[in-house]
């Protein structure tokens, strides 16, 4: 819809400005800012939200915006007054979203980690 538009065009913006100039206190209100993109009724996108972020920040950031995106998504799913299956499909999203950061993105290779 054009509120998620303009919301995303809006974060673009301010994720460019935090890349250029790794300003770090705009990360959190950026990042809060964004998770509005993650709303009730739309859980098909979540992932897709997600997993684009992930991208954006990894190329301009470090493992460390990622964890403030963890803690962004976390606060806003404790948020939402979900119940039901679409409660359910929310932490399954958001779980497999994690679990894929903690096995593919922050990977260590077993010899590296011992």
């Amino acid at each position: 819809d054009s509120n998620s538009a303009t919301l995303l065009a809006f974060v673009l913006e301010v994720l460019e400005l935090w890349q250029e100039t790794s300003e770090t206190s705009l990360l959190d209100p950026m990042l809060g800012v964004w998770a509005k993109l993650l709303r009730s009724g739309h859980a098909d996108s979540w992932y897709g939200v997600l997993t684009d972020m992930e991208s954006r920040l990894l190329v301009g950031g470090s493992t460390r915006s990622l964890m403030a995106m963890v803690r962004v998504v976390v606060a806003r799913v404790l948020k939402m007054d979900l119940a039901g299956a679409e409660r359910d499909r929310m932490l399954a999203t958001v779980g497999g979203f994690f679990k894929h950061l903690l096995d593919d993105t922050l990977a260590v290779e077993q010899a590296v980690a011992r």
